[in-house]
């Protein structure tokens, strides 16, 4: 199966630069990333001149509009490139046709998956004219709806609620916040969920965690939360998959397969790597940080500092270096770079402990994001930062990620080949 993953902003700056100039031709950069199933192409950035002169089978789809069925072979080139990708404008809008070289001819582009609002994966037709085999998309299990009969209604329609089911979601960090976030997605009836944690159930998790309980201590989570959400979600299917381990090297197949990636974890190394893997393969990013601070001073009957960030980023907006960056960015590295680097400064220093009330809000602010991201409603990327006041109020702020423009993006927007609105480069 061949796929083309392209973030929504960069699709509809593609779609307007060719219904400004029907007959222009783009080119589209992509990227390659070997799935299970086939091959998935990952749109990077637009150039409105061939890209290698002569040498057009680089790593580059072109791009063309159509008013009618597209003629094939394309006439225009020289040379074979890598792909084709043929959008309908004017009468034939909406349509879509698209090949892959496979060997000495080509393939159906069998899906186009675009990340943004909606969520949509789209089935490319096969070329008019033109026999090319391949794989049909995978259907949705045949399911008994009546038991997500109430999430289906809020969600607006069956559709939207299938659309979210079928994205693979994995959780990085199945602690206190990971384990409410999977058992959230299991009751929301998710088909396949990928937990990666290294850690084993200690009784201190007790008190917050989901699906533990006092015969599970010394158990990995991630297999005592497999277990309860085999449980939990009997008899309808899901596909579960423990990783037993840290995010890194053996563990990068089954989080980047996922088009949903929720952070949880501790670590901000951990945090990072999520976030480089994200913006590299084009993956949602939720991540989730809760804190309790403890107070400077023993005067104070506040409870210290109460709060949370909960950050939807959708590539082609920037990543989370733009929307809020880490803690501690620079010791991030240090950890990713030498695994044997590590703080030594006592967790209570910075955390008085956690409370189940504050990942709960927290949790649930997350998915309602990725749920309004499905049905169309969140269409950027979004920050959300809730803190409790000394009075007890819950303080809701949307915080301004950090500006930046095609010249001025991060290194990691950079190495991903994004930027602000898919901007074309000349």
């Amino acid at each position: 199966m061949n796929i083309l993953t392209i973030p929504l902003s960069l699709l509809r700056r593609l779609i307007r630069e060719l219904a400004r100039m029907p007959d222009r031709i783009v080119w589209l950069r992509v990227g390659r990333h070997t799935t299970p199933h086939g091959a998935e192409w990952l749109g990077r950035d637009l150039v409105l001149q061939a890209p290698y002169e002569g040498r057009n089978s680089g790593p580059y789809f072109v791009v063309q509009g159509v008013r009618s069925s597209p003629v094939w072979p394309p006439e225009h080139m020289a040379s074979d490139p890598l792909g084709y990708l043929f959008l309908g404008i004017g009468d034939r809008a909406g349509s879509i046709w698209g090949a892959v070289r496979s060997g000495a001819g080509y393939a159906l582009l069998d899906q186009i998956h675009i990340v943004g609002a909606g969520m949509y994966y789209l089935r490319g037709a096969p070329i008019p004219g033109v026999h090319l085999a391949g794989a049909p998309s995978l259907p949705i299990p045949a399911l008994d709806t009546s038991r997500w009969s109430r999430t289906i209604g809020a969600l607006g329609n069956k559709a939207a609620w299938e659309r979210l089911i079928r994205l693979p979601m994995a959780i990085v960090g199945c602690g206190r916040i990971g384990s409410l976030v999977a058992t959230t997605l299991g009751r929301l009836g998710v088909q396949r969920i990928i937990l990666i944690d290294p850690d084993r159930v200690e009784r201190h998790n007790l008190g917050e965690m989901d699906g533990v309980t006092e015969r599970h201590v010394g158990q990995f989570k991630v297999m005592a939360l497999a277990e309860y959400l085999g449980a939990l979600c009997d008899p309808y299917p899901i596909d579960i998959v423990p990783v037993p381990g840290p995010l890194g090297g053996d563990t990068f197949r089954p989080v980047v397969d996922s088009k949903v990636i929720f952070c949880c974890a501790d670590a901000d190394s951990a945090r990072l790597l999520a976030a480089i893997l994200a913006t590299s393969y084009h993956r949602v990013l939720v991540d989730i940080g809760t804190a309790v601070r403890p107070v400077d001073h023993d005067d104070r009957p506040d409870g210290g500092h109460v709060g949370a960030d909960i950050r939807l980023i959708l590539p082609g907006d920037g990543c989370l270096l733009c929307y809020g960056n880490l803690v501690d960015y620079d010791q991030a590295v240090a950890m990713l770079l030498d695994p044997n680097v590590r703080t030594q400064a006592d967790w209570r220093m910075q955390r008085a402990g956690s409370l189940r009330s504050l990942n709960e809000i927290a949790v649930g602010a997350a998915i309602h994001m990725v749920q309004d991201l499905v049905i169309g409603r969140l269409e950027r990327s979004t920050w959300l930062h809730i803190e409790y006041d000394e009075g007890g109020h819950l303080i809701v702020e949307y915080p301004t990620p950090h500006p930046r423009g095609w010249e001025q993006r991060c290194a990691l927007c950079a190495r991903a080949g994004i930027g602000d609105e898919g901007v074309i480069s000349e």
